[in-house]
């Protein structure tokens, strides 16, 4: 991550959220981490800069299906697919 990009998430986080908006941060690198579950826009800005840039692969899609599951609600019935084909060649 660009520290420009932490500044413009961090700005997202103290202009656009709400003071009891809660938000949940994800690191996409090789595996997809969790950094931060539902805390207030204020904490989650300062967390940002305590964040360090990947420096390889990522595994985005698999990052995109870890924030979705850990988002839905604990008891649907339906389950949370990703489907996700890479069109490299």
């Amino acid at each position: 991550m660009f520290r420009f990009e932490q500044e413009t998430a961090a700005k997202f986080l103290r202009e656009v959220m709400r003071a009891d908006d809660r938000a949940t941060i994800f690191t996409i690198g090789q595996t997809p981490s969790l950094v931060q579950s539902r805390e207030t826009a204020g904490k989650s800005g300062r967390r940002y800069f305590r964040l360090e840039t990947t420096k390889g692969a990522t595994a985005f899609f698999d990052t995109v299906k870890f924030a979705a599951d850990h988002l839905s609600p604990k008891f649907t019935r339906r389950p949370t697919t990703c489907s996700c084909h890479h069109l490299g060649r």
